[in-house]
């Protein structure tokens, strides 16, 4: 197993005391809109939710791992070629990757490119899932980009999904979509 140094000191991560302070330091709270400073250091995953707005109804977009989720994974380490050195990818990095590696087994990169720009720019705000250290980068994009839906990947009305009990949903995507609900998403439209 290779082990990463820290950015801040170069120390092995797992003894650096400035991560392990980040770390203390991350909300223990959920929350939504711009994602705090110390969350920003100490996230462990982050991911993408992509929403548009049809007739006033918002529609969210899931792929199907087995059951439906949020394209997302976890934070890895990148080697900087100008400064020489391994760094931390950012919350916004992350998310970015991974939406990358798992929407490209679904649709061509080709087919995608316009919205991967659009989503490059439109990292307005977020949400934050402190049991898991987890960052969902909430974008809302025109309609017109929305990939279609397949058996590999569907969009969502949000108030379906919650009446009809997330039927074939994984149990933290639920967690997120109540939570949505419950701090009032719709007022950040």
């Amino acid at each position: 197993m290779e082990v990463h140094p820290c950015p801040l000191c170069g120390q092995p991560l797992k003894n650096c005391l400035y991560f392990k302070k980040f770390k203390k330091k991350i909300s223990k709270y959920n929350y939504l809109y711009k994602l705090r400073y110390n969350d920003r250091l100490g996230f462990c995953s982050s991911g993408i939710i992509l929403y548009y707005i049809d007739k006033s109804r918002i529609k969210i977009f899931m792929i199907n791992e087995i059951k439906f989720n949020f394209p997302g994974g976890k934070r890895e380490w990148y080697y900087d070629k100008q400064k020489n050195e391994y760094d931390m990818e950012r919350y916004d990095q992350t998310a970015l990757r991974e939406f990358i590696e798992e929407v490209s087994k679904i649709y061509s990169i080709d087919s995608l490119n316009l919205i991967i720009e659009y989503i490059k720019k439109s990292f307005d705000f977020q949400i934050w899932i402190a049991n898991n250290k987890m960052v969902y980068n909430i974008i809302k994009i025109p309609k017109h980009l929305a990939p279609s839906s397949n058996k590999y990947a569907s969009w969502f009305d949000i108030n379906e999904l919650i009446s009809n009990n997330f039927d074939g949903v994984f149990e933290f995507c639920k967690e997120v979509i109540n939570i949505l609900d419950y701090l009032n998403f719709k007022k950040y439209l």
